[in-house]
């Protein structure tokens, strides 16, 4: 398959910027300024491989490089949630305080992260004067992934990866999509929620950028933070006729934090949730960008939506 090359910008900033999901800003920390990093089509593939030391700071930055069939020395908190991490990683702590000295006795040749997750400024310093690459993985939708793979298999040599995590993958994705019934129209939004954030989010969440795929058309431009008290509102005031709510953090407290919400009068009387239209989806599969289980994400929302276009 004739592979393109990833325009990718990786955002190195020159401290460690907060995660949008389960992460919260050290106070002693200032997030101004900011570094344009490699991209990785521009990282010499030849001069790395599926062996080299490689720290990942994010789950879908971990989850990308494993599919290519790469190894890892190290993972932040963020990122060591995800299966397949091997046990000898080292753990180094969450992404808002991020030990530096830990990541650098790792002596790695690669560092990887993605949106909301950045390197601080003793760490980048010390990772440049060794010469050892940043990238920026971010997933906001297939395309995305198809061109951060290109590049990871380049480096790992992984053809047969290629072919099974990312070809197969996007043929059956397209499937779904191209078989999904005539007439689609309508609206949505997708919430993501964890105990600390909720958000309405706009058309660059890779859950939204997959609902859009199937027809539909996002009704938040740019993200747009709710809580408990004015979820109702700020959900009626875009009046999607679909919405998409997804868990962001592992176990109850995401979900503790949606039941408060829902319990709320006025968030029964919304009319895309009196209508049935408000539906929680599985975090396995929405919780972060779904990578080699694309094609099960359109077809499970495929399958959601089929009923009201049948």
């Amino acid at each position: 398959m004739a592979r393109s090359n990833r325009l990718l910008a990786a955002l190195l900033c020159l401290a460690l910027a907060p995660c949008a999901w389960g992460c919260s800003a050290d106070s002693s920390i200032a997030v101004d300024g900011g570094e344009a990093g490699a991209a990785p089509e521009e990282v010499a593939a030849e001069a790395l491989s599926a062996s080299s030391r490689t720290v990942a700071l994010t789950n879908d930055a971990a989850n990308q490089w494993l599919l290519a069939g790469g190894s890892l020395v190290g993972v932040s908190d963020e990122a060591a949630t995800l299966a397949g991490i091997p046990e000898d990683a080292k753990a180094l702590g969450p992404c808002e305080s991020l030990n530096t000295d830990d990541l650098l006795a790792l002596d790695p040749e690669l560092v990887l992260t993605s949106e909301g997750v950045a390197v601080n400024a003793a760490a980048l310093s010390a990772l440049e004067s060794k010469g050892v690459p940043v990238m920026d993985l971010t997933v906001h939708n297939m395309a995305d992934y198809e061109k951060n793979m290109t590049s990871l298999t380049e480096i790992t040599g992984e053809d047969e990866l290629f072919e099974r995590n990312v070809t197969s993958v996007v043929e059956r994705a397209n499937d779904v999509i191209a078989h999904a019934p005539e007439g689609r129209e309508g609206s949505f939004a997708v919430l993501r929620v964890s105990s600390e954030v909720m958000e309405l989010v706009g058309p660059e969440d890779s859950a939204s950028a997959t609902v859009s795929d199937l027809g539909l058309t996002c009704s938040v431009e740019q993200a747009v933070p709710v809580n408990a008290d004015d979820a109702a509102e700020k959900v009626s005031e875009i009046a999607p006729d679909w919405l998409f709510v997804v868990y962001v953090q592992e176990g109850k407290a995401a979900q503790e934090a949606f039941a408060a919400v829902s319990a709320n009068s006025a968030w029964q009387e919304l009319e895309v949730v009196s209508r049935g239209r408000a539906v929680v989806l599985p975090q396995d599969l929405f919780g972060h960008a779904p990578c080699a289980r694309w094609g099960e994400a359109y077809s499970y929302l495929s399958q959601v939506l089929h009923g009201a276009w049948a």
